[in-house]
C-alpha cells in the first residue's frame, strides 16, 4: 500500500508498506567563484556595477548556481560543497525550487 503524506515542510513523503521513505525536493545553490567575494557582496548586496578596478560585474562573473536533489537545505548545500570544496556557498541565496 503507498499513502502520500506532507510533513509540512513542502517535501512529500510516501508510506510503503509501513516504511517511510522521504522524496527529495529540488534546490538551487549559490556558489561564489573563487576570488570574487568583495565582487559578489559588492554586486548583490551594494548593487556596484563595476570593481574597484573597472571590471563590469554581473552574476555570471562573481558566481554561479548548482541545481540539486536533497531532502533539505543543509543536505543540497552539503552536497554542493563536495563538489566545490575550495569555494564558498551563499547559504541565504539558497532556496528549494517550486
Amino acid at each position: 500500500m503507498k499513502h502520500i503524506t506532507n510533513q509540512g515542510s513542502g517535501v512529500l513523503c510516501f508510506k510503503i508498506a509501513g516504511v517511510q521513505a522521504m522524496s527529495k525536493a529540488t534546490f538551487t545553490v549559490t556558489v561564489i567563484r573563487e576570488g570574487r567575494e568583495k565582487d559578489y557582496y559588492d554586486f548583490w548586496v551594494h548593487d556596484l556595477k563595476e570593481n574597484k578596478i573597472g571590471e563590469m560585474l554581473n552574476s555570471e562573473v562573481v558566481g554561479f548556481t548548482e541545481i540539486v536533489e536533497a531532502k533539505n537545505k543543509q543536505e543540497a548545500i552539503s552536497k554542493v560543497r563536495e563538489l566545490h570544496p575550495r569555494l564558498r556557498i551563499d547559504e541565504d541565496a539558497t532556496y528549494r525550487l517550486g
